[in-house]
C-alpha cells in the first residue's frame, strides 16, 4: 500500500523524470534528494534522469534499494560505459 508521501513523490517527479519501472523505495529516495537540490530546474532534471538511469541499472543487477549499492556496484557500472 502507497503513503501519502510515495504519492506525492511520484507527482513531484513526473515532471522531471519518466517514474515507470524503478521500485517505490528508490522513487522516495530520488524524491528526498531532488528536496536537497539547490540548483537550476534544467539542472536539476538532469540529475534526477541520470539518477533515473543508474536505479534501472541497479534493477537489472537485482538491487533494489540504493541504501545497498557497494563500492563494487560502482565500479562494475563505471567499467560497463
Amino acid at each position: 500500500m502507497e503513503t501519502a508521501v510515495s504519492v506525492a513523490s511520484k507527482s513531484a517527479l513526473k515532471k522531471h523524470i519518466i517514474t515507470g519501472q524503478l521500485k517505490q523505495e528508490m522513487l522516495d529516495a530520488i524524491y528526498d534528494y531532488s528536496l536537497t537540490l539547490r540548483v537550476s530546474e534544467s539542472t536539476k532534471e538532469l540529475y534526477l534522469q541520470r539518477l533515473r538511469m543508474f536505479g534501472l541499472w541497479l534493477m537489472k543487477q537485482g538491487i533494489k534499494r540504493f541504501i545497498s549499492v557497494e563500492k563494487g556496484h560502482i565500479n562494475c557500472l563505471y567499467n560497463s560505459l
